[in-house]
């Protein structure tokens, strides 16, 4: 009978010893990647009011703020996550009817680039491009640190913006640099809704 107990301490020390160095190892292993890394596991995120949807990497932290434009204050809705990079979508309704939705962009891109020249922006890309059969314009620049895509959209007298934010990696391929495939999964997700 005493060998069977002293047998069963034996039994439940090594199994809490086994159970520790368990736990040990994982805290030495590497965090599983994150879900970030994989656009199909995005959430939807939608806007009613908005009318349209994009994909996130988790849920955004949504909210809105009061800006001032040419034509005068305007209220910009905003959706936002930030993980591994920042992902910003917002809209807004222009203060005025949008004649020209080429003119309109040009000057949008021209205020952005001189609201953040201090920044000492390297331009990648400045295109014209169409979403969904929509004008758009598309930027790209880099900083000393980050390398930045922007996107706005004219639908009818509404702006989208888009916005990726990302850490350049030292000695990346430009095409790798600043997770390019993750920047251009959140704004290839971007459809209208009725």
């Amino acid at each position: 009978m005493k060998i069977s107990r002293w047998f069963a301490i034996f039994l439940l020390l090594f199994a809490s010893g086994l159970t520790a160095l368990a736990q040990t190892n994982r805290q030495d292993e590497p965090p599983p990647p994150s879900n970030e890394y994989f656009p199909k596991t995005w959430v939807d995120y939608k806007s009613r009011e908005g009318k349209f949807k994009i994909k996130f990497p988790q849920t955004p932290r949504e909210s809105s703020e009061t800006q001032e434009g040419s034509a005068g204050p305007s209220t910009v809705y905003i959706a936002e996550h930030k993980g591994l990079l920042l992902y910003v979508a917002t809209y807004a309704d222009a203060g005025a009817v949008i004649t020209d939705a080429k003119t309109y962009l040009t000057n949008i891109v021209q205020a952005w680039l001189e609201a953040n020249s201090a920044r000492n922006l390297h331009v990648i890309r400045n295109e014209e491009i169409a979403v969904a059969g929509l004008p758009a314009r598309s930027l790209e620049v880099e900083t000393s640190r980050d390398v930045v895509r922007v996107r706005w959209i004219i639908a009818k007298d509404r702006v989208y913006y888009q916005f990726v934010a990302a850490p350049k990696h030292q000695n990346a391929k430009m095409s790798d640099n600043g997770y390019q495939t993750l920047a251009l999964a959140f704004f290839d997700s971007f459809e209208l809704t009725k």
